[in-house]
């Protein structure tokens, strides 16, 4: 639980965009990639979090 919780408070702080339109996922009980997908991240601004 302690990573997840890391995880979303640096996530929250950060956009992530994929750089491609398709995501090679599988759906199943949960979606699980099959490659990698390119993404470009940023900082947001602090006037881009919204509570």
């Amino acid at each position: 639980m302690e990573a997840t919780l890391a995880v979303a408070a640096i996530a929250r702080q950060i956009e992530i965009r994929s750089v491609e339109s398709y995501f090679p996922v599988t759906a199943g009980l949960t979606a699980v990639v099959t490659a990698p997908i390119r993404a470009r991240v940023r900082q947001r601004n602090p006037g881009d979090l919204r509570n």
